[in-house]
């Protein structure tokens, strides 16, 4: 029987989550500081990972605040918070999608999970790209939602935004949700400076790595999101077992992202199923 862990950008479902409370990472990072959010249901595990700011309250807030609870009908559920976001703590050293990929295959390796599915929305898209690149022994499936590999996945307005951005273009729906749960105006800032960073100082990766993905992948972007969906059919069909899809409408909105969701929307609804039935697939039927 294949696994039945999904892990999803920044949030990890399994019944274990408890167990990673006292564990030393060897990236200088504690299992205690990586704020976890459990849903025990009846599948055994599965994780997310994203750029979400703030789990509190995982169906109001979080970028997938209506999808979550859905995948929780069908999964086990652990939310994780990576560095610098929401409680988790930082280090001192910039954000990475490499180093964020390390620190979730260390969450897995404390909570004891061999291999698991892997969902990630933006900045959690990429991570999931790199936890499947640089750990592919714990990727059963991977979904990478509005990730990218290199810097033109991007649309072009993104980098002169990039460049003259500042605090107060975050989103405040984003502010409102990491000081919900870490009251801390400094740790926001730091946040936002250490994203910012990320994003400007991102480097193109070799094509050969995303080659280099064998386990099955689903990439989805959004016909007018900041990933071009150009990207996303590129990624798609670099991978070996690739596919792709693309929604309708803006950045994270087809999943109930907190500041484009649509509040009643049966969108999110259709893209859980869409994922449980690639999940489910046998590589033969698909």
């Amino acid at each position: 029987m294949r696994p039945s862990a999904l892990i999803l950008a920044v949030a990890v479902l399994s019944t274990r989550a408890a167990s990673a409370q006292s564990a030393l990472a060897p990236s200088g990072v504690t299992a205690s500081t990586l704020a976890t959010d459990t849903t025990p249901r009846r599948r055994p595990k599965a994780f997310e990972v994203s750029d979400a700011y703030a789990l509190r309250n995982r169906i109001h807030r979080y970028a997938s605040y209506t999808t979550l609870p859905l995948f929780a009908r069908n999964h086990q559920v652990i939310a994780v918070e990576l560095q610098a976001h929401g409680r988790t703590s930082d280090r001192n050293a910039p954000e990475s999608f490499a180093q964020d990929a390390d620190d979730v295959a260390e969450l897995l390796k404390q909570l004891h999970i061999e291999k698991a599915d892997i969902l990630g929305f933006s900045n959690g898209g990429s991570t999931t790209l790199q936890v499947a690149i640089r750990h592919p022994q714990l990727v059963n499936k991977l979904i990478a939602v509005s990730g990218i590999y290199k810097r033109d996945g991007m649309i072009p307005s993104f980098w002169p935004f990039m460049q003259k951005g500042s605090f107060k273009d975050m989103p405040q729906g984003l502010k409102d949700a990491f000081l919900s749960v870490t009251p801390d105006s400094a740790k926001l800032l730091n946040m936002h400076r250490k994203d910012v960073q990320r994003m400007l100082t991102f480097k193109d990766w070799p094509v050969s790595d995303i080659r280099s993905i064998k386990s099955p992948g689903l990439i989805i972007a959004s016909d007018q999101d900041v990933v071009r969906p150009e990207h996303a059919l590129e990624i798609a069909r670099l991978l070996p077992h690739g596919s792709a899809a693309i929604f309708p409408g803006v950045h994270g909105e087809f999943l109930g992202e907190a500041t484009t969701g649509h509040p009643g929307s049966k969108v999110p609804a259709l893209f859980v199923a869409m994922v449980d039935e690639f999940l489910a697939a046998t590589p033969e039927a698909r």
